[in-house]
């Protein structure tokens, strides 16, 4: 599978532009998606997650949606958002739901990247 594949298979429109965010390399992009399998940062929110840390799990969110958008994953980007702007707003109620919707899609991206030639 190529990069452009990785994109296509995920359902992210938006291949051209990440593109050119890395000034048009495709080598340069798949480096930097393959980093993204050794990235400590969900494994960091996850841990967040289970010991209830309100302001780690911020922070991990927050920074995993910085490298999402970064990369493109812009559902992972948007479900990221959505548990930094739950923790923001004091509704912890909503964490478990919001966070198995980044586990599923921090997943999914995860099975895809390793289709990668």
């Amino acid at each position: 599978m190529e990069i452009k594949n990785v994109y296509e298979e995920l359902g992210q429109e938006n291949y051209a532009a990440v593109k050119d965010r890395f000034c048009g390399n495709e080598k340069l992009l798949e480096k930097f998606v393959v980093k993204f399998l050794q990235d400590p940062t969900y494994k960091n929110l996850e841990g967040s997650v289970s010991e209830e840390d309100r302001r780690g799990i911020e922070m991990n969110a927050h920074t995993l949606k910085g490298v999402a958008g970064n990369l493109g994953f812009c559902i992972l980007q948007s479900v990221c958002a959505d548990l930094v702007d739950c923790i923001r707003s004091g509704n912890d109620e909503q964490i478990p739901e919001l966070f198995d919707r980044v586990k599923s899609t921090y997943t999914n991206i995860i099975d895809v990247i390793k289709k990668l030639d």
